[in-house]
């Protein structure tokens, strides 16, 4: 009997103890991982690149989200704005946006053909 209940402890000692190595053989790999990335050298390849964003209507923080698509890094992007209308109250931040920031490109687009039944994304 004792035996017996030996061997069931150690059974079930070898059963918790397999996720433990699962969890330490996969931090070994992570960690491989991470130190062969950190030593690969990536080459200067930045191709220029557009920002879509479509807008419909302001709220209290779309000045700052606006201008924040302004203040990316990255050398050579231009930001196309998508609205319905040019009646639209985001038409003049986007303006405003314009003046405050003259050496990025920005645009606005719309009245785009309703193709889809979500107006924002149909403007894309």
């Amino acid at each position: 009997m004792i035996l017996h209940l030996s061997l069931w402890r150690i059974a079930v000692l070898l059963i918790a103890l397999a996720p433990l190595a699962f969890y330490l053989i996969a931090i070994v790999a992570a960690l491989r991982f991470v130190r062969r990335e950190s030593r690969r050298v990536l080459p200067d390849f930045t191709p220029p690149v557009s920002l879509l964003k479509p807008v419909r209507g302001v709220d209290f923080a779309s000045p700052l989200n606006f201008a924040s698509f302004c203040c990316q890094n990255y050398p050579d992007y231009e930001i196309l704005f998508c609205v319905n209308d040019l009646s639209d109250p985001a038409v003049a931040l986007i303006r405003k946006l314009m003046q405050d920031f003259p050496e990025r490109r920005i645009k606005i687009f719309s009245n785009a053909p309703a193709t889809g039944s979500n107006r924002k994304v149909n403007n894309l």
